[in-house]
């Protein structure tokens, strides 16, 4: 905002010295967090203080994009890979490949 000429920088930096979420709001939307999660202030703090997670940490498919990504070149665009599963139509093409 500054940038484009809307604010100084001085009305800024005055604006950031202000909370930037009310206590009262802050006091009510945390009880309804620990509500509809079930969860007690203690077990909320918890989380909060815990080391953040990153997607690898649960079991995910991501490897299984990675290994199979290279085969993407190597069937034509209009043939199906069969994954448990079963394929009505096959689009003309010749191979149903199956894994």
């Amino acid at each position: 905002m500054i940038c484009s000429g809307q604010v100084t920088r001085e009305q800024a930096l005055a604006e950031m010295e202000n909370p930037p979420y009310d206590a009262a709001l802050l006091r009510e939307d945390r009880q309804f967090v620990l509500k509809k999660f079930g969860l007690t202030s203690d077990a909320f703090a918890a989380i909060l203080d815990s080391p953040p997670k990153q997607a690898q940490d649960y079991p995910n498919h991501r490897f299984l994009f990675h290994t199979l990504a290279p085969l993407k070149n190597v069937f034509p665009a209009d043939c199906h890979i069969l994954l448990r599963g079963e394929v009505k139509e096959t689009a003309g093409c010749d191979y149903l490949f199956t894994l």
